[in-house]
């Protein structure tokens, strides 16, 4: 009796203190102080080493830490004139800006030990499989970053309503909207890399994608774009049709149905679409772009 009532009062204490840590770490890496971060994760280990918020905040400060400084590059690439990809809703923080960055090598594979270790802990946080899968990403190391995001659907697949996310809290929305979103982002990585292994990379993770969420437009969109850059425009014209079918208010597939049906010299089709965006009025941008394009269409 005496140890519980001990126990009872020392809970909060412990408790707080974790939280303390957790803060601490989360104020210092916010201001972009990795010293006085790494030695609060150093506290942190030795109070509880395998908290699993310690093991996110450690795979967190690898990625900032392993940033050298931006990437040279000889050659800006121009956007491309297909099929527009999908704007994702949802990017892993940073993700947008990896191919312009250069990282030190050693310092991410020690990110991907920890994530590793977490994954195996805690399989219900997506939120550490989808970060080992961008440190793969930055690594170059593509068929290990596919194994990653397959073995997470696979799990999702099967585990939907257990899944968790940061600080063990539910996914911020359903996984057949969250997930796909998520994915788009890796998709994108690569296509936006412009050449054909590129492309390739971001074909196999959309089609991955939609084998466990079929009813989300996005990756429909992503494999249309693709077969618009090999210049197979049925093929292209065949997805975004499917795509339209998922969601048939996306602004951004109507337009693209638009552009797919141009190629095919099927002006006054492409036109019904154009102007199905603008009736809609759902989306800026969307709008903006089949404004234009019924401009430049013959008129009857």
């Amino acid at each position: 009796m005496k140890w519980f009532l001990i126990s009872l009062f020392l809970l909060p204490a412990l408790i707080l203190g974790e939280q303390d840590f957790r803060g601490q770490f989360h104020d210092q890496f916010d201001r972009g102080d990795l010293s006085g971060a790494e030695t609060t994760l150093a506290g942190w280990e030795a109070s509880c080493r395998e908290d699993v918020e310690l093991l996110a905040a450690y795979g967190s400060f690898y990625g900032q830490k392993a940033k050298k400084g931006k990437r040279v590059t000889t050659a800006k690439l121009s956007p491309r004139n297909e099929i527009t990809l999908s704007r994702p809703q949802r990017v892993m923080p940073g993700e947008n800006k990896d191919s312009q960055t250069r990282f030190d090598r050693k310092t991410l594979l020690k990110g991907v030990r920890i994530l590793k270790k977490g994954m195996e802990l805690y399989p219900r946080r997506i939120d550490l499989r989808f970060d080992l899968a961008r440190f793969y990403q930055i690594l170059g190391e593509f068929e290990s970053q596919y194994l990653i995001l397959s073995e997470t659907l696979q799990y999702l697949d099967k585990n939907r309503k257990n899944s968790k996310w940061t600080n063990n809290e539910n996914l911020p929305d359903r996984p057949s909207r969250f997930i796909p979103d998520y994915m788009q982002g890796f998709e994108t990585y690569y296509f936006e890399q412009q050449g054909m292994d590129g492309d390739e990379k971001g074909y196999r993770l959309a089609k991955l994608t939609l084998t466990y969420f079929p009813n989300h437009p996005a990756a429909y969109n992503s494999i249309a774009a693709y077969f618009s850059y090999i210049n197979d425009w049925e093929h292209a014209l065949k997805y975004l049709l499917l795509a339209n079918q998922k969601d048939p208010k996306d602004s951004l597939i109507l337009n693209n149905i638009g552009k797919a049906l141009v190629k095919f010299d099927k002006k006054k089709e492409a036109g019904i679409y154009f102007q199905k965006v603008v009736d809609l009025n759902n989306d800026d941008e969307s709008v903006q772009f089949a404004r234009k394009q019924l401009e430049e269409l013959p008129k009857d």
